[in-house]
């Protein structure tokens, strides 16, 4: 017979084996799942704190507001910028230096009826030309004080000048300050400048200073403002209601007012007037009198129960807006920069 032929057999063939990864994407796939889970842990961390704050207002590291009749809470803040730490003189016997942690201001008799703390901080400048100054009693009365920044430019002289100047400008005005107090607070941002020409009359010195100033009289709020320093007003439900507006050159009515007396806004990096300074309105800078003015604008509120703080900063505490960084339990100043001055 023939030869048999055995049946068709089965047979398993074995694939090829599948390329391994190389180490280094193991590496790399680690490190971006490790990557992912600690930015979740951060993020799962900073939810369960800030609930815990909100039911534990005492807990250290939740910043704290005294409550004061009325409801009515004050809690002012300064920043500057500049590079080598140096001191802010102290006004009104008030405690020096200035330091980069916030500080209380105690209610003392001749102090501020209402509790405040300041903070400063030098950033990329040599020095620190910003300065503070805080009053009690105005007039005698024990419900109106002074808050204050003032920005130096040029040098600190002018600045220094303001914040021990000023305040007296104020209350000695012919006007009935506490009546008119808008008309009052012009007045005597007009005489300090005044005054600060005639002391550096026969000197090169050309310093200036923004400023912005601030009273509580009773229940009502004025805000002085000349420059680009800033007042904002935090309310309950972290609502920030901005008291003043930044005094740059390139505004229309800036600009309009600028050109109308024969200046020039020059565009050097910023717009500036006669292309040197970067706001339109300040104390001192006689070498760009009639351009730079001095002239506050004024703004006037009414504090109610729904007000909750008040800050006062130079542009260096930079609020990226006015928004940056404020709610109803505090402000945190930004660490970008954001000096307005040459």
């Amino acid at each position: 017979m023939g030869a048999h032929q055995g049946s068709p057999s089965l047979s398993a063939s074995t694939p090829p084996d599948a390329p391994s990864l190389p180490f280094g994407s193991h590496v790399l796939g680690l490190l971006l799942c490790s990557a992912i889970l600690y930015v979740a842990l951060r993020i799962l961390f900073a939810l369960v704190h800030s609930l815990f704050l909100q039911s534990n207002p005492a807990m250290p590291g939740a910043p704290t507001v005294p409550r004061l009749s009325g409801g009515w809470r004050s809690w002012y803040l300064a920043g500057a910028c500049g590079a080598k730490a140096s001191p802010l003189s102290s006004t009104a016997g008030h405690p020096a230096p200035y330091s980069s942690s916030p500080t209380d201001v105690e209610r003392q008799p001749n102090q501020v009826h209402l509790p405040c703390s300041h903070w400063a901080e030098t950033g990329a400048r040599q020095y620190m030309e910003d300065r503070l100054s805080f009053r009690g009693r105005l007039g005698g009365r024990e419900d109106a004080s002074l808050y204050a920044c003032f920005d130096g430019h040029g040098g600190a002289l002018a600045s220094e000048f303001c914040a021990q100047e000023l305040p007296g400008y104020l209350v000695e005005s012919e006007k009935n300050w506490e009546m008119a107090t808008k008309s009052a607070l012009k007045d005597a941002f007009a005489q300090t400048d005044a005054a600060f020409a005639q002391a550096l009359a026969g000197t090169d010195r050309l310093d200036g200073t923004t400023a912005l100033v601030s009273v509580v009289v009773g229940d009502k709020l004025f805000v002085a403002n000349a420059g680009d320093s800033r007042a904002i007003l935090v309310q309950r439900g972290a609502r920030v209601v901005p008291l003043s507006r930044d005094h740059k050159p390139s505004l229309p009515d800036e600009l309009e007012r600028i050109t109308g007396l024969g200046g020039k806004v020059i565009f050097w990096g910023r717009w500036r007037v006669e292309g040197v300074l970067a706001v339109s309105r300040a104390i001192g800078d006689a070498h760009l009198k009639p351009y730079v003015t001095p002239e506050p604008e004024v703004t006037e509120w009414e504090i109610t129960e729904k007000d909750h703080f008040l800050v006062v900063a130079s542009d260096g505490a930079c609020f990226g807006g006015v928004r940056c960084g404020a709610g109803e339990r505090g402000l945190w100043p930004c660490r970008r920069g954001g000096d307005a001055f040459p």
